[in-house]
């Protein structure tokens, strides 16, 4: 008898410290994202991961679109194309989520970002243009998003469509005001390893 009661105390004590356990997670704060630390990255687009069985990535190239700055564009990810690799570098903002994306390619010896002027999107030279700074804006996914225009803060955000592409076997990227739909949310990944080039840089 003595043994019985002592293993139903033991039982006991087991069902209590389970249903602790349990109140204890559901009064405990879910898991905020955290923001990527500064670094090389490839950035995937949320919505054309796995479109037509691919993934993209933001990319850029010598192409002068005007004014000094290059295209970007998304292609299909390939960790070996110095161009599709970018340095996230918090800015000297106040804002915890200020960066500068700085390309990987330094196209005429020249170090690359992204930029934007409100309606496309491209790469310029480094600059202290307020053009230049992203902010990541609210998360979507555990890993995605959005990538906006740092001076506002809100908009517009860049995005990414596979409609009259301007490059061949791309797909357009560039910046927009509207609703968050999945082409405005991206992911910092390192899917292969960051190849050697040159000439290739830094962070700036």
């Amino acid at each position: 008898m003595t043994v019985r009661i002592g293993r139903m105390r033991a039982a006991l004590a087991a069902l209590l410290a389970t249903f602790a356990t349990l109140a204890t997670l559901g009064m405990a704060t879910p898991a905020q994202a955290v923001y990527p630390a500064n670094g090389w990255y490839m950035i995937v687009n949320d919505y054309y991961d796995g479109f037509n069985d691919y993934t993209y990535c933001l990319s850029t190239n010598a192409t002068d679109i005007g004014s000094n700055t290059h295209a970007v564009y998304l292609a299909r990810c390939n960790s070996s194309t110095p161009a599709q690799w970018w340095y996230s570098q918090r800015t000297t903002s106040t804002s915890p989520d200020s960066i500068y994306l700085v390309n990987y390619q330094n196209f005429g010896n020249e170090v690359w970002e992204l930029s934007q002027n409100g309606t496309k999107a491209y790469t310029a030279q480094v600059s202290s243009s307020a053009n230049h700074r992203w902010d990541l804006g609210d998360a979507a996914t555990t890993s995605g998003r959005r990538l906006v225009q740092g001076w506002t803060g809100t908009q517009p955000s860049l995005s990414a469509s596979h409609n009259n592409p301007d490059i061949a076997g791309t797909f357009n990227v560039y910046v927009t005001d509207g609703a968050t739909v999945a082409q405005h949310f991206w992911r910092y990944e390192r899917l292969g390893t960051r190849p050697s080039c040159s000439p290739c840089g830094a962070g700036r």
